[in-house]
C-alpha cells in the first residue's frame, strides 16, 4: 500500500523546515508567508476529513490564498535556492491532490 498523500506532505514540510534553517539570508516577509502557510497546511491536514466535506465554496477563497501563496514563495527561491522552490512546488502539488 502507498503512503497517505498527507503524509508525504508531513514528510515535505519537515524537509522544508529544515532547508529554510540552513539559509543564511531570507527575506523577513517571505519568511512570514511560508510560517503561515506551513501553519495552515498543518492545520488542514489536522483537520483531516472535516475540510474535504465542508459545504461548496467555504474553502475556495482560503485555497486560492494558500496557493497563491505558496505559489509566491516559489518564484521568490527559484534562482537562489532552487531546492527550496522544488519543495515548496511539491508541497503545491501534494495538497492539491487532497483536495486542499
Amino acid at each position: 500500500m502507498s503512503t497517505e498523500p498527507s503524509d508525504k506532505i508531513r514528510r515535505t514540510l519537515a524537509e522544508l523546515h529544515a532547508e529554510l534553517a540552513h539559509v543564511d539570508q531570507l527575506d523577513v516577509d517571505v519568511k512570514e508567508l511560508l510560517a503561515r502557510a506551513a501553519a495552515e497546511i498543518e492545520g488542514k491536514l489536522q483537520a483531516g476529513a472535516a475540510s474535504a466535506t465542508a459545504p461548496a465554496g467555504t474553502e475556495a477563497s482560503g485555497q486560492a490564498s494558500l496557493e497563491e501563496r505558496l505559489a509566491d514563495a516559489a518564484r521568490h527561491f527559484e534562482v537562489s535556492h532552487p531546492t527550496l522552490a522544488g519543495m515548496i512546488e511539491t508541497l503545491s502539488n501534494a495538497l492539491s491532490q487532497l483536495g486542499i
